[in-house]
């Protein structure tokens, strides 16, 4: 469980491709001035930038899911966004 950790930082293995993926993806998603670091880079080529745009709307449609079930409140309503996550 620890070894992709280790690996993050080693751009040779899948661990730490994956691992630095899903990372980049959490930073898309909840950072707003974040610069974005190409995918294909980070995942030994195995993801670009268009097999992305289907993950993230993923990940936001999932995150907008669980704010509601957890706080009973909606992605849409501007009030339900009191520190203004970016989702």
């Amino acid at each position: 469980m620890t070894t992709p950790l280790k690996e993050i930082d080693d751009y040779q293995t899948m661990d730490g491709a994956l691992l630095r993926a899903a990372f980049e993806v959490a930073a898309r998603l909840t950072i707003d001035d974040y610069e974005d670091i190409p995918i294909s880079r980070l995942t030994l080529g195995r993801l670009r930038e268009d097999d992305l745009v289907p993950i993230l709307d993923q990940v936001r449609g999932e995150a907008a899911e669980l704010k509601h079930a957890m706080l009973g409140q909606s992605a849409d309503d501007p009030e339900s966004n009191p520190e203004g996550w970016v989702l």
